[in-house]
């Protein structure tokens, strides 16, 4: 689901694909997304503009600044060991 704003760069395509198409259907729902500085996330502006919500950036080291973030992985984590293929899970 390539948008036209955006280049096919790195791990930064397939995540903003990712990002667009989860949060589509909640355009205007969703006004700002939190995002951590990894390099995943260079097409921030496409995925803000697609969904009409802004982006911002934790400061680097402000595990505090992502709170719905980090608890959503340590609940993963309580099922899902460190490094799990989230394409070989299934729903059941």
């Amino acid at each position: 689901m390539s948008s036209d704003c955006r280049s096919e760069t790195g791990r930064a395509g397939p995540t903003a694909d990712a990002m667009i198409r989860m949060l589509r259907p909640l355009r205007g729902a969703v006004k700002t997304l939190t995002l951590d500085n990894g390099s995943e996330f260079a097409e921030h502006r496409c995925v803000g503009m697609t969904v009409t919500a802004s982006t911002y950036f934790c400061d680097p080291c402000r595990s505090s600044q992502r709170g719905i973030n980090e608890n959503t992985n340590g609940l993963i984590l309580q099922y899902f060991p460190k490094g799990t293929d989230f394409r070989n899970v299934t729903e059941a």
